[in-house]
């Protein structure tokens, strides 16, 4: 049997944004385990970000392996809706949104 995760409906057009800006861009989406969907480098930093789907009158939380996953590495993670919030974090114009609600480290 072969696993196929299921990708937030945000991911594409926010890794095709975060491409266009000229950032390097792979996809950790069939990873699991809490590991952010993608991973972003551009211009010397690092960048997680987690996409999640905006979804009308409700905000969907990160889970809490993604939490874990982030702690454990000591990593800050983006938590995205739209490829204009990733863009955001490129030009460091967002505040991280961690995937906890405690600072977890930062990227570099």
């Amino acid at each position: 049997m072969r696993y196929r995760p299921k990708l937030d409906a945000s991911q594409k057009g926010i890794q095709s944004a975060l491409e266009a800006a000229g950032a390097r861009v792979q996809s950790f989406a069939s990873v699991g385990h809490g590991v952010p969907d993608l991973y972003a480098y551009r211009a010397g930093n690092h960048y997680w970000f987690e996409c999640k789907t905006p979804k009308a009158g409700k905000h969907k939380e990160p889970e809490k392996k993604q939490a874990n996953w982030a702690q454990k590495m000591g990593l800050t993670v983006y938590v995205v809706k739209t490829p204009e919030e990733a863009l955001k974090c490129l030009m460091h114009r967002l505040e991280p949104q961690y995937v906890q609600s405690q600072k977890v480290g930062v990227t570099g």
